[in-house]
Order: structure tokens, then sequence, then C-alpha cells
């Protein structure tokens, strides 16, 4: 399957909200059988990075929104049924979405819209989602093209300008070497060793 080459993170910042947003790899093309069925498809961060989503308040005023937009030629005759949303190497709490993905047909031309909301999410990170999404009908077989995709985190809580020091909400960075990993680890075990060992001694 064809994929589209991952963007870059443009932050920014309107009055009474903090919004940023990211261009992931996406499918470039979805191809539906029009029956019933699923359509599985994966937006990734770029290979060895990670996205990391980081609330201004945990479990409050934080949306965490995926967009994914497909258009084609032909009617689809299909609907979209309840989909079901998996993430790899995930950090923290998985958001809990509300789907309000569907399929339109204006004649001309067909719109296969994915779109999932999380509201009051909880800090965490991931590098892929995968997409379940059941498809109901007996339709045609169509080939979709991507037209719009992106993740995006936003916080509505700020009733004029953002601060200048906002926080940042979602960023694209390395993922952490397991080496990293362990000798953070093996650090604060040797803190904690040296502190319970002071302890000890005044003791």
């Amino acid at each position: 399957m064809d994929y589209t080459p991952p963007f870059e993170l443009p932050p920014f910042v309107i009055p009474g909200q903090l919004q940023y947003t990211a261009t992931l790899s996406a499918p470039a093309t979805l191809n539906t059988s029009g029956v019933s069925g699923t359509a599985v498809f994966t937006v990734s961060a770029p290979i060895g990075d990670q996205v990391e989503v980081m609330p201004v308040t945990a479990d409050a005023g934080t949306t965490f929104e995926i967009i994914l937009s497909y258009n084609g030629n032909s009617d689809p005759g299909f609907n979209l049924g309840p989909a079901t949303v998996s993430f790899t190497d995930l950090q923290g709490s998985a958001p809990i979405f509300d789907d309000t993905s569907g399929v339109s047909w204006d004649g001309s031309q067909s719109h296969v819209n994915f779109h999932f909301v999380a509201n009051d999410i909880a800090a965490f990170s991931f590098t892929s989602i995968t997409f379940t999404q059941a498809i109901t009908g007996t339709g045609n077989a169509t080939t979709q093209n991507l037209l719009t995709y992106q993740i995006q985190v936003y916080d509505n809580s700020y009733a004029g300008d953002a601060p200048p020091d906002n926080p940042v909400l979602l960023s694209i960075s390395p993922v952490p070497e397991p080496s990293i990993c362990a000798l953070a680890g093996v650090g604060m075990l040797s803190l904690w060793t040296t502190l319970a060992r002071r302890k000890t001694r005044r003791a």
C-alpha cells in the first residue's frame, strides 16, 4: 500500500485556544469492496519517532482529534459501522474516542470521512494508530483517494490569547532507546539506594 510522506509539525495558537496539529503517514488510497466487512488502515509517525500528547491539565479540557478524509468518483453504496482503534507502543492511557465517521455521495463524488474525537484526555504517547472500521452494505467496489489527514490536540480553557509560554500539547520526538531507559532506571535505583543508606546511617 502506498503511503504519503510525513510532514513537519506546525504548532500554532489562536485566541481562546491552544492548538497543535501534526500530519502523519497515512495510506494514499483506500480500496473497498462495498460489501459487509472491514477497512483496516494505519497512520504512523516517521520511523524511529513517537507522537507525544501532553494536556495542560490531565483529564480536563484537552481534546485529541483524528481526521482522515478520502474521496472518489463513484457511488460507494456502503455505510461505516462501529470502529475499533489500537495503538502501537502505547505509553499511558489510551483515549476513548467518539466515532463520527461517515460516507456520502453527491451524484458526482463520494466522500469517506474517518473522524475520531476524545475529550478530557490524559498524557500518552504512541508510534502508530490502526483503525478497523466496519463496512455495512452491498455497494460498489471503489478506490478512494486521500484528501485530508491530520491529528490535532487543542485546549479551549483560555478566555483570551494563550500565554507566551504556552505548553506544547503535541510533539513528535525520537523513541527513547532501550539502553537509555535502562540507564535511567539504574540511575533512579542508585539514587534510591544512596538515600536509603544515608537514612540508615543517620538512624
